[in-house]
């Protein structure tokens, strides 16, 4: 880094640490207000800073996916260090599938296993990119966490996600005793469209008469990908993520319009929901995925099934990632886990 690099960041860190009012005035002068919902000052500060710079969907996927490591690298909080982190490579029809295995150093016999699917469009993204909250997971719940590296659009597209996703499922529920946790315990976990391919899990293990997930985690889920809800519109210019670069990603995801319809694309249209996993399902105030995520959870609520859904009204799409940036995006990424551990205790599993 040169010294101009250095005092950038610093200018940087400096600006992201003001008081909120401060915040709001170097990014324009008045807060950011739809829907009733105020945006968060340093959300709002940043993505005033970052006006002008080329979005991911305008660029080619190696260097878009080279800019989001950075950026997720920067923007991440610290990872927790009183764990044990290995590489692992689950057997695949196409291949052998990477994992990395975060477990406790002291860890508590037939504990949870949560299986996480990071976030990022399904064209974005790698082992890296949740490393930080797979570490708060496995700290904070005593839990092993398994990050699954599946394979990426647009060179794999639709269904090599959901492919990978059930076959990482079935590789820990018959690995589970061997990685120090219990079949019965075990959870679905992601953001975005990492969130996506853990409830199509729920949904294909049902119509595979597989055993159902403990529980399924889904920030931020990609519920429909058919239809445009109003967030769309309402949160069409949204930070960090847009209606235009969502719209990319499910381009980039899948071979033709048809597939949108295919509920291991749109796991809200799918007929039937009932029997599926306990839901937490968290969504974000400013993000063109809301209305999704929040219709998915009444639909599983309608369908029987237990939900317990939160929306983080001040954030933007990517509260995990974006923990290390803004002082709500960290609250709301502790909330999630602090939510996930109630859940788990209610299920009588802390």
């Amino acid at each position: 880094m040169s010294i101009v690099e250095f005092i950038r960041e610093k200018i940087f860190q400096l600006k992201m640490s003001l008081p909120g009012s401060l915040q709001v005035k170097l990014a324009g002068g008045s807060p950011v207000v739809i829907r009733g919902r105020t945006l968060d000052p340093s959300l709002q500060l940043f993505a005033k800073l970052s006006e002008g710079q080329p979005t991911i969907d305008t660029m080619p996927v190696d260097v878009a996916r080279a800019a989001s490591a950075a950026a997720y690298s920067a923007l991440a909080s610290p990872a927790r260090k009183n764990i044990s982190i290995r590489e692992e490579q689950i057997p695949a029809p196409e291949g052998l599938l990477p994992c990395r295995i975060y477990a406790p150093i002291s860890p508590i016999e037939k504990s949870p296993t949560i299986i996480y699917f990071h976030p990022g469009g399904w064209v974005i993204g790698d082992l890296n990119t949740g490393h930080s909250y797979c570490t708060e997971l496995c700290s904070r719940a005593a839990a092993t966490v398994v990050s699954i590296d599946y394979r990426l659009a647009p060179e794999n597209k639709f269904p090599a996600a959901v492919e990978d996703a059930m076959t990482a499922y079935e590789w820990v529920l018959e690995n589970a005793s061997r990685l120090g946790g219990d079949e019965k315990k075990v959870i679905v976990a992601g953001e975005s469209a990492g969130a996506n391919l853990a409830a199509v899990i729920c949904q294909q293990a049902m119509h595979h008469r597989l055993q159902q997930p403990l529980c399924q985690f889904l920030i931020s889920p990609v519920t429909d990908c058919k239809n445009r809800g109003l967030s769309y519109q309402d949160y069409s210019s949204a930070f960090p993520l847009t209606s235009e670069t969502m719209e990319w990603f499910i381009r980039s995801y899948l071979s033709c319009d048809a597939e949108a319809l295919d509920e291991r694309a749109s796991p809200l249209l799918a007929d039937n929901l009932e029997g599926l996993a306990t839901a937490i399902i968290v969504t974000t105030g400013f993000d063109p995925l809301l209305d999704e995520g929040t219709a998915y959870a009444d639909r599983l609520r309608s369908a029987g099934v237990s939900v317990h859904y939160h929306c983080e009204d001040s954030c933007g799409h990517g509260i995990s990632s974006m923990s290390g940036l803004s002082r709500s995006c960290k609250a709301a990424s502790d909330r999630s886990v602090k939510i996930l551990l109630e859940v788990l205790q209610q299920l009588h599993i802390q």
